[in-house]
């Protein structure tokens, strides 16, 4: 087992009512960090209410002193703990302590810092990157809780406002008092902190106003899914939203919230009314009216937003954080022990350490999957022993305006059946040498084989991919799909194969449209699929059916075992 230590600091900068947003999903990345066997963190916090949540939900924390200096306290806390990886999300003050938590040894990972943290090995900004991000999928965003679908209407109010825990501008308040200006049957449910100072200027409205209330505590991803609009300050609530599917208006508060508003609206799934500074509530309230009067609108932003956020960030980035990984079912499946790389770009510490952590478990064949487009991980990689193996292309569409073509003459297109399994096997077990595994030439080809072959057979179970579609011909089995709901907003090919005798048909397109009309009713927006750079029938093949190139990373194996590096 693969031993790391973490350190986490989070608040929300040098202002004490900044942090909810940073908090909450350092809760929910931690949770998810401890899924990860022989993963150990300790918190650093200053001493707010939320010290108290986080010691609550279990977790070690430690407090600063707030009199001395806090980038010694950070350096001395990592010392003591002797942890492998600090992970600083506090808007960029700790900056001054990288330097030295890095001359030690320690990787630091970055997150949410104005100024991108160039510095730190990793710097990643919540969804979008900053000018020196470091991480590679950065349209990915951290959820308080997993990603949900969306479900309309129910116990929520028609309106959802939120504008930061502690809201400092004091735009809730605005907000509600236009709101009340022209009464409505629309219902309005504002959430914000315990300790927002307006607080019960707020509450006092809410008892006077017929369909307005105030919370402070809501589980706020079900009050989204349920919310037909969200009025949100271009935080953590605006990612929320747009991911699960709720269209919203926003109003920025500080600088980094303005960018990424802009950016969330370019995408089609907010729009940005402003700084908190041109806050004109009034037209604020006009804009949210005339947008629930419009479905087709809402609806076309909806889909927006669930495109640009397919809901795997809270797994990615612990994954970063957890920095190298032994395989369990790779090793046991290929017989050696095989560990993995996650972070897509190389400093030296990230190497040391996973080099160090895997040759403490024995580890033979470690891999690494890479940014292709990043020079100075290739030059690094390749100096420490990595091979390239594989050029890795994921390409992306939507469901949306899917052509509606029928299947070739003869051919019929239907769900797998068990009974299909011994022709499926023989398919895959001769379908995939462009991939990394034969490519290698490290691990032996009937293993090879059987990998893909036992790949298809748990996907017709539903045990790895969920549906397998095959496309009958003759009345012989010609060709098959796999599919997969990664998430509700994601969704992702997993295998095609085509019996070599019925290629160049219009078959393989017949089957990926197949598979965009099952994602389709299961109202799964986006699709991704990938292939191997060496694979060029099926770059073709995924173009040809509307897709493009979204991401080109480099899959390097590194056999760590001498005597396999000498064969």
């Amino acid at each position: 087992m693969i031993e790391r230590r973490l350190l986490i600091r989070c608040d929300g900068g040098n202002i004490p009512e900044i942090g909810t947003g940073h908090v909450r999903r350092c809760l929910a990345l931690a949770a998810e960090l401890l899924l990860c066997p022989g993963t150990s963190l300790v918190f650093l916090m200053r001493p707010t209410p939320w010290l108290e949540r986080v010691r609550d939900a279990g977790h070690t924390v430690l407090a600063l002193d707030e009199t001395d200096d806090l980038d010694e306290q950070l350096v001395q806390v990592a010392r003591e703990c002797d942890v492998h990886v600090v992970f600083l999300d506090n808007l960029d003050q700790s900056v001054g302590a990288i330097p030295s938590l890095q001359a030690e040894g320690r990787i630091v990972i970055s997150m949410d810092d104005p100024s991108a943290c160039p510095q730190a090995d990793i710097s990643v900004a919540p969804a979008f990157p900053g000018r020196a991000s470091t991480h590679v999928e950065l349209d990915r965003t951290i959820f308080l809780d997993p990603l949900r679908a969306r479900s309309g209407g129910g116990a929520c109010a028609d309106i959802l406002a939120s504008f930061g825990g502690y809201d400092p501008g004091g735009l809730a308040l605005k907000f509600l008092r236009a709101w009340c200006q022209r009464p409505s049957e629309t219902s309005v449910l504002v959430a914000l902190g315990s300790e927002c100072p307006d607080l019960t200027a707020l509450q006092e409205i809410a008892e006077d106003s017929e369909n307005v209330e105030v919370a402070t505590e809501i589980d706020l991803v079900q009050a989204l899914s349920q919310a037909e609009l969200a009025i949100t300050n271009g935080g953590t609530t605006l990612f929320l939203a747009a991911a699960l599917g709720t269209p919203s208006l926003c109003v920025a508060q500080y600088p980094h919230q303005t960018a990424n508003s802009r950016r969330v609206e370019v995408a089609g799934a907010t729009r940005y009314l402003g700084a908190a500074q041109d806050f004109d509530p009034l037209k604020l309230v006009d804009q949210a009216r005339d947008l629930l009067a419009d479905p087709s609108r809402r609806e076309a932003m909806s889909f927006a937003g669930r495109v640009l956020f397919p809901g795997l960030g809270k797994r990615e980035l612990a994954q970063t954080l957890s920095v190298v990984e032994r395989l369990e079912w790779d090793s046991n499946f290929f017989g050696m022990e095989i560990a993995t790389l996650h972070p897509r770009r190389l400093t030296e510490r990230i190497l040391l350490f996973a080099e160090k952590a895997c040759r403490a478990v024995s580890i033979q064949c470690l891999y690494f999957l890479a940014d292709g487009s990043h020079e100075p991980t290739r030059v690094l990689a390749e100096q420490h022993g990595f091979r390239a193996v594989d050029d890795r292309l994921t390409y992306l569409r939507t469901t949306e305006d899917l052509p509606q073509a029928a299947p070739p003459p003869g051919v019929e297109i239907r769900t797998g059946l068990a009974a299909d399994g011994a022709q499926l096997a023989q398919i895959a077990g001769t379908s995939y040498g462009a991939s990394r595994y034969f490519h290698d030439g490290r691990f032996p080809k009937e293993r090879c084989e059987q990998f893909y072959r036992d790949w298809i057979q748990k996907s017709l179970e539903g045990r790895f991919d969920d549906e397998v579609l095959v496309a009958v011909c003759e009345g012989q089995v010609a060709g098959y799909i796999s599919c997969r709901a990664n998430t509700a907003n994601l969704g992702s090919i997993g295998l095609v194969g085509l019996d070599a005798d019925f290629r160049a048909r219009g078959i393989g397109s017949s089957l990926v449209q197949a598979s965009l009309t099952w994602f389709e009713e299961r109202d799964i927006p986006r699709i991704e699929v990938v292939t191997q750079g060496r694979n060029v029938a099926a770059q073709k093949l995924y173009e040809s059916c509307g897709f493009v190139l979204h991401r080109v990373e480099k899959w390097y194996h590194n056999w760590l075992d001498e005597d396999r590096n000498q064969a």
